[in-house]
């Protein structure tokens, strides 16, 4: 058993579908439903905690997380890659301007991990967090990157 504790008392459950497309679609960049060329870094960190469950009927969940380093520019990735049934927990991250570093994550801008070749055209996921009152920081860059099947080590 793992306990979890929280400055917030609820959370809301939500349901979201991410379409094959969601990761070429920005709400930062004032394009309305335009679809972009490329799927860009969005990512956020926020002062509650967020909970993603792989939901799918057929596909994992693909959540990518990141560390950044505001003053040097410096940002690392990495897409975690959550079993159906399975969920992941991230924990609040205050707003702080001392902070050396920022956790971050989003799993909008990797839901095309999963295509491949595509046979079906979204996922279902489910997620708590808290929806009204909250800080939130967002990272977002223009640059392309790749979200690929995860390949075997050994």
């Amino acid at each position: 058993m793992v306990l979890l504790s929280s400055p917030v008392v609820e959370l809301q459950q939500i349901e979201y579908e991410y379409g094959v497309f969601a990761g070429h679609w920005s709400p930062y960049q004032n394009t309305g439903n335009t679809l972009l060329s490329v799927v860009c870094t969005d990512l956020e960190h926020h002062n509650f905690p967020h909970v993603f469950a792989s939901t799918d009927a057929t596909q994992p969940l693909v959540t990518s997380v990141g560390r950044y380093w505001p003053k040097l520019g410096k940002i690392c990735l990495a897409d975690l890659w959550v079993p159906r049934g399975s969920a992941l927990y991230i924990p609040p991250k205050p707003a702080s301007p001392s902070l050396a570093c920022i956790d971050l994550h989003n799993n909008r801008n990797s839901a095309r991990a999963c295509w491949g070749d595509i046979r079906q055209n979204s996922i279902v996921t489910h997620t708590l967090l808290q929806n009204e009152n909250g800080y939130f920081f967002w990272y977002w860059n223009a640059l392309a990157t790749a979200h690929g099947k995860p390949v075997a080590i050994g």
